[in-house]
Parts: C-alpha cells; sequence; structure tokens
C-alpha cells in the first residue's frame, strides 16, 4: 500500500510532504514550491490551496492547523485559484533511439496515467519478449527519474552477469539452469528449435501470436 502524505500549515504557509509518487500532482496544484532543505511542497495558506490539495493528493493524513484552514471561510476577496488542468494526451518521451511497438505505446501510457492520477505503482504484465524493459525505460524517462532500483533474485543477477551467453552459430546457449537456458531458447529461436536429425520443434508460440496480432492491427498503408 502506498505511503500516506502528511500536511500542516505554518508560517503562512502549507507544508505537504508526500512520497515520490505523486509528484507530478504536487506540481500540478498552483503556486506549488519545492524546499529542498525540508524536503517537501509548500503552497500558500489559503482555504482553496487546501481544498486543491485535499482532493489531489490520495491517502492524506492532515493536522490540527490544516483541518482548520480546511474549513475556514473566506473573509476577503481573493482571486480564484485554477483548478489543475485536465492530464493532456501522453507523449513518448525524447531522446528514444528505438521505435516502440504500438503495444509498448499502450504499456506505457497505461502506466503514466496510473502514475499521473497517484496509483504510486503499475505493473507491466507482459509476455517474455515482447518488450516489457523498454516500456520500463521509457517510464523511467518520462518521470525524470535519477535513481532507479531493480530488484531480482541474486542468481538471476549472477547469471545475467556471468553466464547468460547465447553461440547462436555453434548452436549453443550456456545459461547456469535450466529454466534459464529454456526462456533464453525461447528468444533465440523464436518459438521453433532444430534438432540435430535437422527436425523442427516447437517451444513456444507466444511471440507468433503477438506477430499475427500486430499484422492484423496495422493499416494497409503503414509500412511493416
Amino acid at each position: 500500500m502506498p505511503e500516506a502524505a502528511f500536511v500542516d500549515v505554518d508560517a503562512g504557509r502549507i507544508l505537504l510532504r508526500t512520497p515520490f509518487s505523486n509528484l507530478l500532482l504536487c506540481k500540478r496544484i498552483p503556486s506549488a514550491s519545492w524546499d529542498r532543505l525540508r524536503r517537501l511542497w509548500t503552497y500558500p495558506a489559503t482555504p482553496q490551496h487546501a481544498r486543491l490539495i485535499r482532493a489531489s493528493i490520495p491517502r492524506l493524513e492532515a493536522s490540527d492547523r490544516f483541518a482548520e484552514l480546511l474549513a475556514a471561510k473566506t473573509v476577503t476577496p481573493v482571486p480564484p485559484v485554477k483548478a489543475p488542468e485536465p492530464t493532456p494526451s501522453i507523449g513518448l518521451p525524447a531522446g528514444l533511439k528505438t521505435t516502440p511497438w504500438r503495444h509498448q505505446i499502450e504499456a506505457f501510457r497505461f502506466a503514466m496515467e496510473r502514475l499521473l492520477r497517484g496509483a504510486g505503482a503499475a505493473l507491466l504484465a507482459l509476455e517474455m519478449g515482447v518488450g516489457k524493459t523498454l516500456v520500463a525505460l521509457m517510464v523511467l524517462a518520462a518521470m525524470a527519474a535519477r535513481r532507479v532500483l531493480i530488484c531480482c533474485p541474486l542468481r538471476v543477477y549472477r547469471d545475467l552477469e556471468e553466464d547468460f551467453v547465447a553461440e547462436v552459430r555453434e548452436a549453443r546457449v550456456t545459461a547456469a539452469n535450466a529454466m534459464v537456458k529454456l526462456l533464453r531458447l525461447q528468444q533465440v529461436a523464436s518459438g521453433w528449435v532444430k534438432t540435430d536429425e535437422g527436425q523442427y520443434h516447437r517451444v513456444d508460440s507466444a511471440k507468433q501470436n503477438l506477430l499475427a496480432d500486430t499484422l492484423e492491427d496495422i493499416g494497409a498503408n503503414e509500412p511493416v
């Protein structure tokens, strides 16, 4: 479950301490200012800003002073605070050297829409070999992430570092265990394996099915 945010009022400013997953939501609230020393967001202490923060930030815990500001009525006329604009169409991050496929663009937009709504996480439940790594990199680029934590079993990391080698010309695939060997073989052989007797055996059809779906979606005037 995402970490809760906390909001307080001090010295004429609203102080909002929130998880990184709410970064874009905090920026979209008018008059937002990032306090580097205290590592929190600050806003003018007005009832309008209090209501915007209450409506925009999920899982918000508030102090008594913020609750009083939230319940206060405006005594003097104050120019209305502009509400956050609707989220525009999410474009691809700049600097991509690889042109993503349609399903990768859809997965990227799905993840970004969840993050922009403050969900805190997104699951890319795609099959092996369809480009989850590129989608994840696109999300990181769009979020301007500076630090990334990759969690995987230590055994898998060592396999990737030392033993994840494929020699296609000699018909050999070297890996640390049978499961990794089979999965790598699926990628190299694209679902089919040729034996020494010259016979072909199907290993997996996921890529073939994906290719068929992709070709079916491509318009008659689109290059292939």
